[in-house]
Order: structure tokens, then sequence, then C-alpha cells
């Protein structure tokens, strides 16, 4: 019931099948650095941050980070605007990619990790995808 309540105070309901999160998980997800991108943006939807506020809520190198976030800008998946000189990045505008993110993030860990289960089982998983946190 618990997991219940949370979605429910979720702005967004979920709307997206699971084969459609299973979908987008195989366009746009590759390994656990991009898995864990996508539930901080899912969890942060409105916000824009530096890559350094990025990096200090993620668990891995600084380098990881800059890849897994430069692919997700040419994916389309973040947008980037620049203030008095300095970069912030925020999920996209694209309603479509939002969505898919924030139902992706409003999943408890247990459906994240059987939907992640279901991804890897059909052979669409990348085989450098990994449940173990980045080494710095």
């Amino acid at each position: 019931m618990r997991g219940w309540h949370r979605r429910s105070v979720m702005a967004m309901p979920n709307v997206l099948s699971e084969e459609q999160l299973l979908r987008f998980l195989e366009k746009h997800v590759g390994d656990r650095l991009k898995t864990e991108l996508l539930a901080f943006w899912g969890r942060h939807p409105n916000a824009k941050f530096t890559r350094g506020a990025i990096y200090c809520a993620l668990d891995c190198t600084k380098s990881e980070m800059e890849k897994g976030l430069k692919d997700m800008v040419e994916t389309g998946l973040v947008d980037t605007c620049t203030h008095n000189g300095v970069s912030f990045y925020s999920l996209t505008a694209n309603e479509e990619r939002r969505r898919a993110v924030i139902e992706l993030a409003s999943l408890d860990y247990w459906e994240r990790h059987q939907l992640m289960v279901k991804y890897l089982g059909q052979g669409i998983g990348q085989p450098h995808y990994s449940s173990t946190s980045c080494q710095s």
C-alpha cells in the first residue's frame, strides 16, 4: 500500500504500459549510470542543475558522469541552457520522454528491478549493464 500512496501524490499518473517502458529502456539505457541519471531526472523533473551538482548526487566518477550526461543531451533526454557563462541541465521539455522518465522514477525499487530483469531477459539490454555502483 505504501507504493500506491507514493504514486498517488505524483503530479502525473502512470499512463505508459510496461511494453512502452521497456521500449524506452531499450532506446535510452545501456548501463547502470544512465539508469541512475534517469532516476535522478525523474525525481527532479522541473529543476536545473550544474554538472557539479549532478556529480555530487551520483555514485560514479566525474568522467563517467560527463559521458552519461553528454549521451543524454545528444539523445534529447536532457536539455541545456547557459546563464552567466554557467551551463545548466534539466530534464527534456519533450512531454513523451518526460513522462517515461518520471514514470520510471516513480516505480519503487522492486518494480524497477523487475522491469530491468525483463529488459535484460529479452536480450535488449547491453552486456555492460551492471547493478553495482561506479568505482571512483
